[in-house]
């Protein structure tokens, strides 16, 4: 039975609206505990038999420190941020281990300017890339010169370093549907990075399978 595979951008958005929602809480709780204190503790005018108090710096007037609730409200921080924390590790791990299927490995090799893309049959295209519909696919990921990064803008997190000398590698589900993706540079690697553009046509299988096998 093949194993079920989550696409590592489903996981990045998920993790990315867990934080939102934890941010949303953790701001909204803090927010009304401040103005709860800032009501509670207006200033009040000091009555003419009343020795003025002078406070410094992380001090309070007398009868006013609530110290309970700092603890509190530092608790409830501490552990809405640890959670989120937490949750994200078996999934960072997930990413970047090899994909459980692979339907498809690309080597990928930068270079000052362009992709060039081979395939497992040993076809090399450059800047133009071909990939078949709802597929894993593994980018094998080096550069020939000087350090670049591959990355798909539209895949959310589908971003590797390509270094010469060291292999890296990303993977990633490709759209259900037909369409283009865009593969950008997005290492500062010389005059030419802004033109470092390569495309991802991705089409029905047997169209992928008919220009794999052309010449």
């Amino acid at each position: 039975m093949a194993q079920q595979i989550t696409p590592p951008d489903e996981l990045w958005w998920l993790t990315f609206n867990q934080f939102l929602i934890g941010a949303l809480v953790l701001g909204t709780f803090v927010s009304i505990v401040f103005a709860y204190f800032a009501i509670r503790y207006w200033e009040k005018k000091v009555k003419p038999n009343e020795a003025e108090v002078v406070l410094g710096p992380g001090r309070v007037a007398p009868g006013t420190s609530k110290i309970g609730w700092t603890r509190y409200t530092l608790v409830v921080t501490g552990i809405i941020v640890t959670l989120l924390i937490l949750a994200t590790f078996p999934r960072t791990d997930y990413v970047e281990a090899s994909p459980p299927e692979t339907d498809l490995v690309i080597w990928v090799t930068a270079f000052q300017f362009g992709w060039e893309f081979e395939y497992p049959n040993g076809k090399k295209v450059v800047n133009t890339l071909v990939l078949p519909t709802d597929t894993v696919v593994e980018f094998k990921v080096v550069s020939r010169d000087v350090f670049h990064a591959f990355g798909i803008p539209e895949i959310k997190g589908a971003k590797i370093d390509a270094i010469p000398g060291i292999l890296n590698s990303l993977w990633v589900k490709t759209p259900s549907e037909p369409g283009e993706l865009n593969v950008v540079c997005y290492e500062l690697c010389g005059v030419g990075h802004s033109l470092m553009v390569g495309k991802i046509k991705v089409v029905p299988p047997d169209e992928f399978q008919a220009f794999l096998q052309s010449t």
